[in-house]
């Protein structure tokens, strides 16, 4: 990869989750499908690119966030550390929808 390639923190972070889930895709696919909540078929979307092909593809997308937070992340968030895991495999995952007044 081209290390001199200057990124914004929201490019940073959609590479290394590309990356992260790339990784753990290629070890146990069925543990990344169950980890991060994709379909196989999104994985291996993922696992076809090479390292530079997805810093190319996140360079290409900008600041656009590839992976938003769950909705009930402020909730999540104030309940006790114990009680927080419990909430969140009882409720599905939905992603919030964003608002300009939001920003």
């Amino acid at each position: 990869m081209d290390h001199a390639t200057s990124l914004s923190q929201v490019q940073r972070a959609n590479l290394n989750l590309l990356l992260l889930m790339r990784d753990v895709a290629l070890r146990d696919m069925g543990g990344a499908v169950c980890s991060f909540g994709l379909a196989r078929q999104d994985f291996a979307a993922i696992v076809s690119r090479a390292p530079d092909e997805l810093l190319s593809f996140v360079c290409g997308i900008g600041d656009q966030a590839l992976f938003l937070p769950r909705s009930d992340l402020p909730t999540l968030l104030a309940l006790p550390p114990a009680v927080a895991p419990a909430i969140a495999s009882a409720r599905p995952a939905t992603v919030r929808s964003t608002r300009i007044a939001d920003a």
